[in-house]
């Protein structure tokens, strides 16, 4: 499946596969370049997965909310 999107980034690539799903996200690692970034997202408890495509732009603010 990743095979097909080459382009989409080199620098990272992930699957998770569940009863009736599989998720698949390759990464061009912009800001955070630590496998923190990797995708896909898995709960502390692997009960739930998630891949997105999108910039949370507020970044910033929200860990430094989280951190007080």
């Amino acid at each position: 499946m990743l095979h097909h999107m080459p382009r989409r980034g080199p620098d990272a690539e992930g699957v998770q596969s569940g009863p009736g799903v599989v998720l698949g996200h390759r990464q061009l690692a912009v800001l955070d370049l630590t496998t923190r970034a990797n995708q896909p997202l898995v709960s502390g408890d692997q009960r739930y997965s998630i891949v997105f495509n999108c910039e949370i732009y507020d970044f910033r603010e929200l860990r430094t909310s989280l951190e007080q």
